[in-house]
This record gives structure tokens, C-alpha cells and sequence, in this order.
């Protein structure tokens, strides 16, 4: 085994050889089997047994095996010719039908050239040693007159087929046979020019090669078809090596051995070995199929989040433009109601009419309400919502908002009370946008509250800011639940049956607002049953500030709880 390891072509050409069985492995396994797929698996096992059987040719001992595998070196080529040229028809039409002139033209000269090749020494005359590790082939005039003119017609008709499929194509098939011609036509090439004229002038040291040279068809084209990362380092490296031991194995086995029981020996280590190589090659292959699954799912999700996000935007322009159609009809019988109410259009007679117009009045401003829910919502993720800063006196906002829930709060028997320092407190924001704000925490404290329950509000400063509070003794909050509370269309399970009008906006309205005024807010609660405390948290006005208008961006939706001032 000496000469084995003397030339570094030997271990190209072995490299070679592997190489190509790997990749019609790999396509084969790897792709829906189709004719091309079929054909080129087969043209690229029949060049690894053509480079192989340069290989073995080059490594043996004694002129008699080696013209064992000369014949092997001839044979190898029929059929890789065959079915190349069946791969290049097939590319055209996934299932190929024949014609029987066309199968004529295609098996004939094959066949020809199989049978004579098989059953006359015709390809060489001799295989002589012409110095370590190779020997070298003497051709006769079949090789000259009758084996390469087919070989090379063959071949070269491949190019006006590709050619005419090319321009028939579009797009990535268009893209995959530019890359299957090139690599092709270079191959090609190179195989014609040193495997068929070289020998026929009598120079035949650079018959390797053309074997050698394969790697470039074999590779590409398979990537070509394969179209993904096909390229995994390892995956390759390891099935590389895997197949270059046991060849080796058994090439030493067969060539090598004379007693009997270091035979045995050898096979026994053979086995093992292929046993070891399959569990190896197998793990490594499904880490790279896991991989690949998990880059596909990664594609896809992607794709489904950003459709997701062009749906919550025809979404949000969909609501905008249905709240405003809806809110000038509604508008209008509030209107009316409110007038009919107040006698405008004479006093009403009976208790049972103004019950009614009153319950028409409260439908429609609730609608108006959770319909100015929606259009800020759609502001907000619009960026179109605007704000004008000013002075506010916060106390002074807050006992307008009491007194405006005063009616609401005697009719459920809740006590509102208000704790406040003695001085004004000062801060810089939209009076419209804190107002709703205060509205909506006051709401719910009230819907969420039980009869005769106290709710008390607490205006104060604390550590430079205006802190609010809106404590009340209601049902509570579950821990679990406090950060769904600022989420949109968000309402906590059983809270919802309560109050089945509400759409779980108010709080997420509130939060943006908050933000857009570079404060805070916050719930704490002690649980089920205990009641909850509201926060709301403002920089103080400092001289220099109000009078500006900002649009606000959409903002970030993740909730944070902060800690009470």
C-alpha cells in the first residue's frame, strides 16, 4: 500500500470519486424524486465509478489487475453518456415519452458501443507499468475510430438541447440551467481534451484529469437542482471521510490480504466500522434536516407576522373609517334626545316617555364613547394622534371630573372623596387627553366598586411630580392579571360579565397618553375582593414649558409595572 500514499492525485481522485456518491445521495434523498432528479443520480454514481476506477488502476500491483480496471476505466463513461444526455431531455418535460425514431437515434450507437466495449479487448491494447504508482494505457484503433468519436458525439450534443431549453425558460429555471450548462460545458471540455485527444497524439499522463475535472459538473449541477444550502461543512466532511475509510478498507482487503484469519480480522473491523459510520452520518444528517426545518418554520413565521401586521393596519384604517361614518348618525340622536329631554321641543307628559328617551340618550353616548375609543386607537397606531400642551391645574381637573360623575356616583350609592394639598399643582398637558384619562380610572372605579362603597381620589406631590391615586374597595385584581389590564381589546376574566359594554380599551388609551405626557401608570392590588389602587404619575410644569403640539408615534406595547411613588 505504499504506492497508495506516494501521489497526491490519488487522494484527489478518491476525494473525487466519494464526492460524487455523496451528491447523488443527497439529491436523491434530499429532493422529489423526478426523471432529472433519477438521471442525474445515476450520472453521478457512474462518475464515481469511472474516477474510482482511475484510482484503482493507478494503485495496483501487477499488470493483470490493472487491466482489470482499465476495462472498468472504459465502461464507466457508456453509461454516464447515457444518462446525461436522458437528464438533459428529461429537463424539458418532467416525464419524458419517446419517440421511436428518437429512441433509435439515442440506444443504437449506445448499445453498439456497450456490447463491443464488453465483449472485445478493443479500448487497450496493453497496460504497461510507465513508472510508480501509475500504469499507462497503450490504445488500439477501436479507442481512435470507434469509442471516442461516440463518446464525444454524446456529449456534445448535450449543448444544443440545453441551449434550447434555456431560451424556452424563464426565471429560476432559467437561472439553474445557466449554471447546469457552464458547468457542463467546462467538464466537458476538459474530459474531451484529456481523456480522448490527448491519447489519441499518444500524450497519456493527463488522463487524471478528466476524471478529476467532474467535480465541477457534479457539484453544480446538483446544487443547481437541489436550489437551497445544500453546502453543510460538517455534514459533507464527515460523509467524505466515512466513505474514504471504508474504501480504503476494502481496498486493502481485497488487494492485500494472504492468510485467512487476518482476513476475517479485516471484514470484522470493516463492519464495525460501516455499523459506526451509519449511526455518525445518520446523527449528523438529521441535525441538519432539524436545522433546516427550523430556518423553514423561521421564513414562515416571518412572512405570517408581517402579513399579520398589514391585516392590524387595514384593520385599524377599516375602524377609523367606519367610526367616522357611524359617528355623525349617532352624534345626531344623542342630539336630539338631549333636546327632547331638556323640553326644547315641549315638556314631556309621562315618566314612561322621558324613560324611554332617557335609555335612547345613555345607548347613544355609550356608543359615542366606545366609538371615540376606536378612532383613538387608530390615531394612535396611525401616529396621528396630536396633543396641545398647556398649564393644567391638575386639582382643579380632577373635582370637574368628580362633578360630573356626581349624578352617576348618587344614583350606585358610591362616596367619592377627594384628598389634595392646599396649594395648586401644575402640570403640562392636553386638558382633553389627562381629562379622559382621569374620566375612564373614575369610571371604572365605579362600575367595579360594590353599593355603598367609597372611592377616594388623592392629588399630591411627590418626589417633584403630581402623583394621583383612584383607591377603591371593589372586587379587586388578581396579581396574575394586573399587566393584561393595559393591552388592547385586554379585560380580565370574570370582570367582563360584569360590564359586557365595555371593550377593554379605556386603560390602553390611557397608558398611550400617558406616555405621550412622559409620565406613568400603574394598578396594585392586594387581590380578589380587596379592592385596587390606580396610579398616575405627571412631571411638574416648569416655566418654559406648554403651548407645544406633538403627533405621537405608534408606541411600544410591552406593560412594565412600576413601583408607587
Amino acid at each position: 500500500m505504499a504506492s497508495f500514499f506516494s501521489d497526491p492525485r490519488i487522494y484527489l481522485l478518491l476525494f473525487v470519486g466519494v464526492f460524487s456518491f455523496v451528491m447523488a445521495i443527497r439529491v436523491h434523498v434530499k429532493t422529489k424524486v423526478t426523471l432529472p432528479i433519477r438521471y442525474y443520480s445515476l450520472f453521478a454514481i457512474s462518475i464515481g465509478f469511472w474516477v474510482l476506477g482511475r484510482t484503482f488502476f493507478s494503485v495496483t500491483k501487477d499488470s493483470f489487475t490493472a487491466q482489470i480496471f482499465s476495462y472498468f476505466f472504459f465502461m464507466a463513461p457508456i453509461f454516464f453518456i447515457l444518462f446525461l444526455l436522458l437528464f438533459s431531455l428529461s429537463l424539458e418535460r418532467k416525464h419524458t415519452r419517446f419517440t421511436l425514431f428518437t429512441k433509435l437515434i439515442i440506444f443504437v450507437p449506445w448499445g453498439a458501443l456497450l456490447v463491443l466495449t464488453l465483449i472485445f479487448p478493443f479500448s487497450i491494447r496493453e497496460a504497461t507499468i510507465a513508472g510508480p504508482p501509475y500504469f499507462d494505457l497503450v490504445y488500439n484503433k477501436y479507442f481512435v475510430y470507434f469509442y471516442a468519436p461516440i463518446i464525444s458525439t454524446y456529449l456534445l450534443v448535450l449543448f444544443p438541447i440545453l441551449t434550447r431549453i434555456y431560451f424556452r425558460s424563464e426565471g429560476e429555471q432559467k437561472l439553474r440551467l445557466r449554471y447546469i450548462i457552464v458547468s457542463l460545458f467546462f467538464s466537458i471540455v476538459v474530459g474531451i481534451t484529456t481523456n480522448i485527444i490527448f491519447p489519441i497524439t499518444g500524450l497519456t499522463s493527463y488522463v487524471w484529469v478528466g476524471p478529476a475535472s467532474t467535480i465541477i459538473a457534479v457539484a453544480t449541477v446538483g446544487y443547481a437542482l437541489l436550489r437551497k444550502d445544500l453546502w453543510d461543512f460538517k455534514l459533507v466532511i464527515s460523509e467524505f471521510l466515512v466513505f474514504s475509510i471504508i474504501l480504503i478498507l476494502l481496498f486493502d482487503i481485497f488487494l492485500n490480504t494472504t492468510e485467512s484469519s487476518y482476513f476475517i480480522f479485516k471484514f470484522i473491523t470493516l463492519s464495525l466500522v460501516v455499523i459506526f459510520s451509519y449511526f455518525l452520518i445518520n446523527g449528523i444528517s438529521n441535525e441538519f434536516e432539524s436545522r433546516e426545518r427550523i430556518k423553514h418554520f423561521t421564513n414562515e413565521f416571518s412572512i405570517a407576522n408581517k402579513r399579520l401586521q398589514e391585516i392590524d393596519i387595514e384593520k385599524s384604517e377599516f375602524v377609523s373609517i367606519a367610526s367616522h361614518q357611524l359617528r355623525t348618525p349617532l352624534t345626531i340622536v344623542k342630539g336630539y334626545t338631549s333636546m327632547l329631554l331638556e323640553g326644547t321641543f315641549g315638556i314631556i307628559e309621562y315618566e314612561e316617555q322621558r324613560s324611554i328617551i332617557q335609555k335612547i340618550y345613555d345607548a347613544s353616548e355609550r356608543l359615542v364613547k366606545m366609538i371615540d375609543d376606536f378612532l383613538d386607537i387608530s390615531r394612535i397606531e396611525a401616529g396621528e394622534m396630536s396633543y396641545t400642551f398647556e398649564k393644567i391645574d391638575i386639582k382643579k381637573l380632577v373635582q370637574e371630573v368628580i362633578s360630573e360623575f356626581k349624578a352617576t356616583s348618587e344614583g350606585s350609592k358610591i362616596l367619592i372623596t377627594i384628598k389634595s394639598t392646599h396649594v395648586p399643582l401644575y402640570i403640562d398637558g392636553d386638558t382633553l387627553k389627562i381629562r379622559q384619562v382621569i374620566t375612564n380610572l373614575l369610571d371604572n372605579a365605579i362600575k367595579y366598586s360594590y353599593k355603598n362603597n367609597q372611592i377616594t381620589i388623592t392629588v399630591k406631590e411627590s418626589s417633584g411630580k403630581a402623583l394621583l391615586s383612584f383607591e377603591d374597595s371593589g372586587i379587586g385584581i388578581p396579581a396574575e392579571k394586573r399587566s393584561d389590564l393595559f393591552k388592547k381589546y385586554s379585560r380580565v376574566v370574570p370582570y367582563e360579565k360584569l360590564h359586557r359594554e365595555g371593550r377593554g380599551l379605556g386603560l390602553y388609551i390611557a397608558r398611550q397618553i400617558m406616555v405621550a405626557h412622559r409620565g406613568t401608570i400603574w394598578v396594585e392590588s392586594e387581590g380578589t375582593g380587596r379592592g385596587s389602587i390606580f396610579y398616575i404619575s405627571f412631571p411638574l410644569f416648569q416655566e418654559g414649558m406648554g403651548g407645544e403640539r406633538v403627533e405621537l408615534r405608534p408606541l411600544v406595547k410591552d406593560i412594565k409595572q412600576p413601583s408607587p411613588v
